[in-house]
């Protein structure tokens, strides 16, 4: 079912309890890595993967994304779980389409997409999973974010006549959220209570044109955060992470852009505002995997070549994947 995004009584009422265990801004500065376990998720099951993306990681240390098996396969929905991380893949996908978990909350509940084709238009199922179980949502998209809270609030994209529309699915019902004016595509990509923050741009899925950064909110709608290039996640205190056009972060709640010196890319924050990106040290070549803090500024945290992160737990634990010899390898980075 699909509502339309003036009806938003559900949509206030289930914001307003997910940001009943709101939190006030804090900080807590993580240890200096004097020693990083790095754990490389291709190969810590009892077979090696072709390749795998990391794309999430829960308190608990749950890690989910994508993985293959074979050069032929496409990738699949995939859950790695501590201590040793063996992989298994999630119920629903196929060995002939692809699949991905994006997201996870802290009760496990996982948010992604199956049945993916990319001819054309790429077109998926967004879906998420609740104790082994999935349950496909309406419309045609993908699931980017789990409200941490009560993992009930899931946010992502929806294709609508060949475009994309920010969407939201309380209790699986869709809420449309439509795009801001001036442009014919959006997404919402992260959630946290009751803080949700998304993209918009013009083109198609593939160029990206006029690449925006934006807040939603039921009462305001659309919102711009000044300066901003793009945003990817957002944390319990509103303070959101993204570039305009370098490393960016918008503190509690605001929409002033506030800048994060030498670094590369700020990809995901915690709830102590721990930021998990990249940097480029000065004596190597190539950008690497680090965390960011007002106190410290940036701390190496692996020695990859240009990974790409996207998530870091309250433990400080950072997530992602580093390219070599053909093929992506999901990685966790434990300061």
């Amino acid at each position: 079912m699909r509502f339309p995004v003036f009806a938003l009584a559900l949509m206030l009422g289930s914001v307003a309890a997910c940001s009943s265990d709101f939190k006030p801004p804090t900080e807590s500065t993580p240890v200096r890595p004097l020693a990083v376990t790095h754990v490389d998720l291709t190969f810590s099951g009892s077979v090696p993967l072709f390749t795998s993306r990391a794309n999430a990681i829960n308190d608990a240390g749950v890690v989910v994304g994508s993985a293959a098996v074979n050069p032929s396969d496409p990738p699949r929905a995939v859950i790695w779980r501590p201590p040793g991380y063996a992989f298994e893949f999630l119920p629903g996908g196929s060995t002939t389409t692809a699949s991905s978990a994006n997201a996870i909350g802290r009760d496990g509940v996982i948010g992604g997409q199956i049945g993916c084709n990319f001819i054309g238009i790429p077109v998926c199922r967004p879906v998420y999973w609740r104790d082994g179980v999935v349950h496909e949502l309406d419309g045609f998209g993908q699931v980017r974010g789990v409200c941490p809270c009560d993992s009930h609030t899931l946010v992502g994209q929806v294709l609508v006549n060949g475009l994309l529309h920010g969407a939201l699915w309380i209790d699986e019902v869709l809420i449309d959220v439509g795009t801001p004016a001036g442009f014919s595509n959006a997404e919402l990509v992260s959630v946290a209570h009751g803080f949700i923050v998304g993209n918009a741009f013009n083109g198609d899925q593939s160029t990206h044109v006029s690449l925006t950064a934006f807040r939603w909110a039921p009462s305001s709608g659309w919102t711009p955060l000044v300066g901003g290039s793009f945003v990817s996640d957002v944390n319990s205190s509103g303070s959101a992470v993204g570039a305009a056009p370098f490393p960016t972060i918008w503190l509690n709640g605001s929409n002033t852009a506030t800048s994060i010196p030498d670094g590369v890319a700020a990809m995901a924050i915690n709830d102590s505002s721990v930021v998990g990106g990249s940097f480029l040290p000065g004596n190597v070549p190539f950008f690497v995997a680090a965390i960011w803090t007002q106190a410290d500024g940036w701390t190496m945290i692996g020695n990859e070549m240009n990974p790409t992160i996207t998530d870091i737990n309250n433990s400080n634990q950072v997530v992602g994947y580093w390219h070599d010899q053909g093929q992506d390898h999901g990685t966790i980075w434990e300061p």
